[in-house]
């Protein structure tokens, strides 16, 4: 199997990617093809996946070979916060001697740091075949802080979504939250619903997911449906795609 390069001058977008990746799951295997990289994979729990796309078009350098690989992204991580401004980050994956060697260079400089690889899964989870009824475009930080108002009061939020109007609250032994976000309002963006819905999710993965994503996007799109998995779509300004699928939490009455 052939070796694969790939290089981009954007460290930090780079950086903030993978650490989307990581907060649900830190060994993930990667896949090359001729025009993407993408991974697929779920937390141990099976409770969230997350579903990444980069388009060759975003790197600078692109010499794939269609392979699949795994690495532990806490240690690509701490090595790729070693990158300048300036850096130009250069991947390699050998698998042959299975090992990612890692290079950032400029004018002055030229490092290199080795990763061993790991052995990469079979397959990846299929995507989920959801019908959604209602879909909404918002800034990230405002769906940041309905997050972070209703981790005040509990560990989950309860979602309630009408034809103009977002209902948003969390209920605690001591204290509650409720936001009402009407379609107007200047935090929706876009509104759509075939059919009003509710759904309950645990905040500490969109709490994670949020902050993560929040340094490589300003905009969200959120999906939903009765008790079904939230899709969480953030806007990228290249090609390609990073999506997440949330599993409700379903109340026992």
């Amino acid at each position: 199997m052939e070796k694969a390069f790939f290089s981009s001058k954007e460290s930090n977008m780079i950086t903030g990617l993978f650490n989307a990746v990581a907060i649900i799951y830190d060994v993930p295997t990667v896949q090359l093809t001729e025009n993407a990289l993408s991974v697929r994979t779920m937390d141990p729990s099976r409770v969230c996946m997350v579903d990444l796309k980069i388009q060759r078009a975003f790197f600078d350098e692109w010499i794939p070979s269609d392979l699949r690989f795994c690495l532990d992204l806490t240690y690509l991580l701490k090595l790729l916060k070693r990158a300048r401004k300036d850096d130009l980050v250069k991947f390699e994956i050998n698998p042959k001697d299975e090992k990612l060697y890692l290079g950032m260079s400029n004018e002055k400089t030229c490092r290199s740091f080795t990763l061993s690889l790991l052995e990469p899964e079979d397959e990846d989870p299929p995507t989920p075949n959801i019908e959604f009824t209602a879909k909404f475009l918002m800034p990230v930080r405002d769906l940041q802080q309905l997050i972070d108002d209703a981790f005040l009061a509990s560990d989950h939020i309860r979602f309630e979504v009408e034809n103009d109007l977002i209902k948003a609250s969390s209920k605690g032994d001591l204290t509650s939250m409720e936001a009402h976000l009407p379609k107007e309002s200047d935090a929706i963006l876009d509104l759509k619903v075939t059919k009003p819905c509710k759904a309950i999710y645990t905040l500490s993965y969109l709490q994670d997911i949020v902050k993560a994503c929040s340094k490589v996007s300003d905009l969200v799109t959120i999906e939903l449906g009765e008790d079904l998995p939230m899709k969480i779509s953030f806007s990228t300004y290249f090609e390609g795609k990073l999506d997440y699928y949330l599993a409700p939490r379903i109340e026992v009455e």
